[in-house]
């Protein structure tokens, strides 16, 4: 299998792609409620000044005030040069407090459901000394600089408009938005996930792949070398009987690496089995007991179960996976013997064998388990990547802690079966 540039993608490639997305959402809904919130109120300011206008050209043509014409109108009215009411209606204040100080473009403000406006009326901004001036030598101006204004002429214009319809669409253009943008970060996250998805079963595919091949190639070396293998334990046997006493050393090594080598294509072998074995009800108390039988004093076994469980397992794949703990326990070494413990969590079976060693060093730590990984001079990396994939079929995992005081603690998590026995 060709593995192109886009499996190999890193998986922070996907987050940066989702994180761009949501950023970008955002910012778009950050930017459209901006828009939205100043449209919906120049909106709202605009059909309030129209109402204003059409109000106070109903004032100066002296018509009647109808309020049943204006159901937006909650209150209405004009006011003199000095703040006093010269019309009110509704909720329209008695007098406007500090009429002078009302700057020329007038005040508006927005409280709850409810928008008010005071606008001035005829005015005109201060003429500065030099045009006043000219304005003394125009004709049609001629005296008129300081003709106060008529009595009861309205220089104030005040209104209160209910906007709780203009409020109501803005909420459900808002609430629009937002279920839009939620909507898209959801398509964005499952697109994220996925691809993901698909990445990691590329994975998959590609080791999958990889362990065929290799499986190919384990079965015919162990066939290749099974008749040579057996040709050389045969000349070996007869090379006993030939060879001086002070060469049989010699012919021992031979027949070790010979074994060795069997052995590990043995080994190789199992891990390509993807059988589940032999599985049964396993006494966790009957394996506690072969173990305190093959190792003795050498190995500390300490029980806080409480009594003797079931675990639904291959016996004998089981004791695989312990004695590969033990095993390893043993060449870290350390000034204690190594332990084995079985607690229970839950509904977990949690088998622990510690060791006071050197422990593992952290750059090693995520590959324990990885196929021909060693850090041992003769070690084949085959053990703890076999007695992992025992674990998985069984429904459990092996997972690695470095020790309190120094040392390794190997953790086998089990599912319990059926209780106590």
């Amino acid at each position: 299998m060709r593995t192109t540039s886009a499996d190999r993608r890193s998986p922070g490639a996907f987050f940066l792609l989702s994180l761009s997305a949501a950023v970008l959402g955002l910012m778009f809904f950050a930017l459209f409620f901006r828009i939205e919130t100043i449209r919906q109120r120049s909106q709202v300011e605009y059909r309030a000044l129209q109402i204003q206008s059409a109000l106070v050209d109903v004032y100066h043509t002296g018509m009647a005030f109808n309020p049943d014409e204006w159901p937006e109108v909650s209150g209405f009215g004009m006011y003199s040069v000095h703040g006093e009411s010269l019309f009110r209606y509704g909720s329209a204040p008695d007098s406007l407090d500090r009429a002078a100080d009302i700057p020329l473009s007038g005040t508006q403000k927005i409280e709850g459901s409810a928008m008010t406006i005071v606008r001035r009326m005829g005015s005109a901004p201060e003429v500065r000394p030099m045009m006043q001036g000219r304005m003394r030598n125009a004709p049609m101006m001629q005296g008129r600089q300081n003709m106060p204004l008529m009595s009861g002429q309205p220089q104030y214009s005040w209104i209160e408009i209910n906007i709780s319809g203009s409020l109501s669409q803005s909420r459900w253009a808002l609430f629009l938005l937002a279920l839009f943008v939620s909507v898209f970060a959801l398509v964005v996250l499952l697109a994220v996930y996925n691809a993901r998805k698909l990445s990691e079963y590329r994975e998959r595919e590609r080791t999958s792949f990889h362990l065929v091949q290799l499986g190919e190639a384990a079965r015919t070396l162990a066939h290749e070398i099974k008749n040579p293998l057996g040709v050389i334990r045969l000349q070996c046997a007869t090379l006993r009987r030939t060879v001086p006493e002070d060469r049989l050393r010699n012919i021992d090594i031979i027949e070790e690496e010979t074994a060795r080598l069997a052995g590990l294509s043995d080994r190789i072998r199992e891990f390509l089995d993807n059988s589940d074995g032999t599985p049964e009800l396993v006494h966790t108390g009957a394996i506690l007991n072969r173990l305190r039988e093959r190792y003795g004093d050498r190995l500390s076994v300490a029980e806080s179960s409480g009594g003797n469980l079931l675990v639904y397992i291959d016996p004998d794949r089981l004791m695989q996976i312990l004695d590969n703990l033990v095993s390893n326990a043993f060449d870290a070494g350390g000034s204690e013997p190594p332990m084995l413990g079985l607690e229970t969590s839950r509904s977990l079976l949690l088998f622990t064998v510690s060791d006071s060693g050197p422990g593992v060093a952290p750059e090693h730590r995520s590959r324990l388990f990885e196929l021909f990984f060693t850090t041992k001079t003769k070690g084949s990396g085959i053990g703890l990547a076999l007695a992992a994939k025992y674990a998985k079929q069984a429904g459990g995992a092996i997972a690695y802690a470095p020790r309190t005081g120094g040392g390794s603690i190997f953790t086998l998590s089990l599912p319990a079966s059926g209780g106590k026995k």
